[in-house]
């Protein structure tokens, strides 16, 4: 199943559009890491 799965997303992706998808990705999880960084900073601040 899974092999299939990735021959499916090689096949409509190609490298850059695969690349570009990692890159947003990683984009995404470090703004999501560091907006709850940043909430729990100003929470230890205000208590």
């Amino acid at each position: 199943m899974f092999w299939a799965l990735k021959i499916l997303i090689f096949y409509f992706l190609d490298y850059k559009s695969i690349k570009k998808l990692i890159f947003y990705t990683i984009k995404i999880l470090i703004i999501i890491f560091y907006t709850r960084v940043s909430c729990w900073s100003t929470e230890e601040e205000v208590t």
